[in-house]
């Protein structure tokens, strides 16, 4: 075989390969600029499970909604533009390897007529460069099915369509009496955590919760906030049943603060606002009820500071305060504490108590391990949970 025809076939070979890397490049970097969009996308929704319970109590869907729908066509716009990109860059690439096919094949034909090779090496050529160019041609064909993520995408749909069936159609237009457990009765499996609970929680009324780690606080908690419904017996908020209230009205009534306190990656304002529109002096009066003027002054850029990663950059007394100013500006009618006070000092918890106790038109539920002695008597009511029961004591018992 001519030596000649060799290093033509190669140096043409080699062009070709250059070129669709060439080619390609474009293509890299928007599989790179992908990728960041997908770990943007991914940290969004870590963000949003980790946050559900403060979503779903503020009723943050709308901006939730708008996020993640602004993320995916994001996502949608950068996989269209590499398909496009690729069905030009794959259709040159065929075009390209064509041609080589076709030049082989002539200057092949041509050493033959000239006598430099037989008709018969021409068929060996042809059949060894058929054989070069086919997984070529394949791995080409290939690529952008390595990078696909419809598995990813199915794996969130079936996550997302997951949700729980309820006929809710009563919309709570006011909160207006109180909230009554009427033999109330709840399980894990065969655990029985709450059995026959009958209790009334008056409007305006100011409750503290105490009891045993595992006795039943969380649940009772969690009945209350409607993420669990009672296996037997009701509540009932005015008369009327809470697995028929919608999530949303009850929702709007109640504000929670929780042990676990989660931190959008945003400004401290709108961690604090949580996107809503409210006048600059009730954001003042909220930061300074809640004891976090000291923090937000020492901030490089007051409220617009960002907090970043869930809270990485402040402790969690702060985020304690946050979470409880996010309340305040919530301006609910209930307030629901799980151990709000516990990442605080005693001066500053026993400053916060008493503010919020000193609100006469919010009812409160605190559940705590602290009990301060000089607030304890604005309390109206202690409630020990414990054995799958409820029991009052009398505030003057306690020490």
């Amino acid at each position: 075989m001519s030596i000649e025809l060799l290093l033509i076939v190669l140096a043409v070979g080699s062009l070709v390969g250059f070129l669709s890397n060439v080619l390609s490049k474009p293509i890299q970097k928007l599989y790179e600029e992908r990728s960041g969009l997908y770990d943007k996308y991914t940290h969004y929704l870590q963000e949003v499970l980790s946050a559900f319970r403060i979503i779903r109590v503020n009723s943050l869907y709308p901006r939730v909604e708008k996020q993640f729908t602004g993320r995916s066509e994001k996502l949608q716009e950068k996989s269209y533009e590499i398909e496009k990109k690729s069905t030009y860059i794959y259709a040159v690439q065929n075009f390209m390897i064509n041609f080589v096919v076709l030049f082989v094949m002539a200057i092949s034909v041509y050493y033959a007529v000239l006598g430099k090779i037989t008709f018969g090496g021409v068929i060996l050529i042809l059949n060894n460069f058929s054989s070069l160019i086919g997984p070529f041609q394949r791995a080409s064909e290939l690529l952008p099915k390595i990078f696909s993520t419809k598995a990813l995408f199915r794996v969130l749909d079936a996550s997302l369509l997951n949700q729980e069936i309820l006929e809710e159609d009563e919309e709570l237009q006011e909160f207006k009496d109180g909230i009554s457990f009427r033999d109330v009765s709840f399980s894990y499996g065969e655990n029985r955590v709450l059995e026959n609970l009958n209790l009334s929680l008056k409007k305006n009324g100011k409750y503290l919760i105490v009891g045993p780690s595992g006795g039943g606080k969380s649940t009772f908690l969690k009945l209350l906030r409607k993420y669990f419904h009672p296996q037997t017996g009701g509540i009932f908020i005015d008369g009327l049943p809470l697995n028929k209230i919608t999530k949303e009205s009850y929702f709007s009534h109640i504000s929670n603060v929780e042990q676990n306190v989660f931190m959008f990656d945003d400004t401290v304002r709108n961690n604090l606002t949580l996107l809503k529109d409210i006048p600059e002096k009730n954001i003042e009066e909220a930061i300074r009820r809640s004891g976090l003027q000291k923090f937000i002054e020492e901030l490089p850029k007051g409220l617009e500071t960002v907090i970043e990663d869930n809270g990485r950059n402040i402790s969690g007394g702060e985020r304690s305060r946050i979470a409880i100013a996010r309340a305040l500006l919530n301006e609910s009618e209930i307030l629901i504490l799980d151990e709000a006070f516990q990442s605080l000092d005693y001066d500053t918890a026993r400053a916060i108590e008493r503010t919020i106790l000193d609100l006469p038109e919010l009812t409160v539920v605190n559940v705590s391990h602290i009990l301060i002695p000089e607030n304890k008597g604005s309390y109206d009511e202690l409630l020990y949970v414990d054995k799958k029961k409820v029991e009052r004591i009398p505030l003057a018992e306690t020490s």
